[in-house]
């Protein structure tokens, strides 16, 4: 039953792992570099109102003329749901208007 679903996997025991250890070190400075990066960027914009609002309206604005849109992209749902719960946000800080 498994082997029709699992196809092109070799065990070794006690063999070498250079590789995969070699991969992973890679993987693992990829991820330090983006931590580091991502930390930079929490610095410069800290996350307060009127930050957020400055980084979504942006974001709002290519939403509203078209250029991001929910098809196409495995992302572009998740980014037109996020901009729409913005403008909520917004609209409940402005009293709904």
């Amino acid at each position: 039953m498994a082997g029709n679903r699992i196809q092109g996997i070799t065990v070794e025991i006690g063999g070498d792992t250079t590789k995969l250890q070699t991969a992973l070190k890679g993987v693992n400075t990829e991820i330090r570099n983006t931590q580091s990066q991502l930390r930079d960027v929490e610095k410069l914009l800290p996350v307060t109102g009127v930050a957020a609002d400055m980084v979504i309206s942006p974001q709002m604005a290519a939403a509203d003329s078209g250029v991001i849109t929910g098809t196409g992209t495995s992302g572009g749902a998740d980014l037109t749901a996020g901009i729409v719960a913005a403008q909520q946000r917004m609209s409940l800080r402005s009293g709904g208007r």
